[in-house]
């Protein structure tokens, strides 16, 4: 099985129960009933040091952060959902240069990807990601 993150859209008044239901190890029935976008894990590691740049939130006591929590849910704030939107743009156009299929840790036996997929996905994301602004939604990052 895939190592995959999920992201999801979730209003404000929300985010409280979704922590919560977090911590009771209940995160598991949100995943299979909501709408989501995953990326598989390679994806994320690969572009991870430019998520970075994306003012989150901890899970755990809702206190400012950088980026992704790797394991865990992350929180994003609408006007910061602008700013990841807008990085996973520009790694979508990154990838047109890549080859068909190509190696994400750079070693011959590392995992291969396709080209193709790893930008459907993205693509994915990112009109994900407009809708929830348009909704004026909260991000969710359900990290592996």
């Amino acid at each position: 099985m895939a190592l995959t993150h999920n992201f999801f859209s979730i209003k404000e008044e929300d985010i409280h129960n979704i922590v919560e239901d977090y911590q009771k190890g209940n995160f598991r029935d949100l995943i299979e009933t909501q709408d989501k976008v995953s990326i598989h894990d390679n994806v994320i590691q690969f572009i991870n040091k430019t998520l970075n740049w994306v003012s989150t939130k901890n899970y755990k006591n809702i206190e400012d952060h950088k980026g992704l929590f790797y394991h865990g849910i992350t929180i994003i704030h609408p006007d910061q959902i602008t700013v990841f939107r807008k990085i996973i743009s520009q790694w979508i156009v990154l990838f047109e240069y890549a080859p068909n299929v190509f190696y994400l840790n750079q070693i011959e036996n590392g995992v291969e990807m396709k080209k193709e997929e790893v930008r459907v996905k993205l693509d994915m994301l990112n009109n994900f990601l407009s809708k929830i602004l348009e909704n004026g939604n909260y991000l969710i990052h359900h990290g592996i």
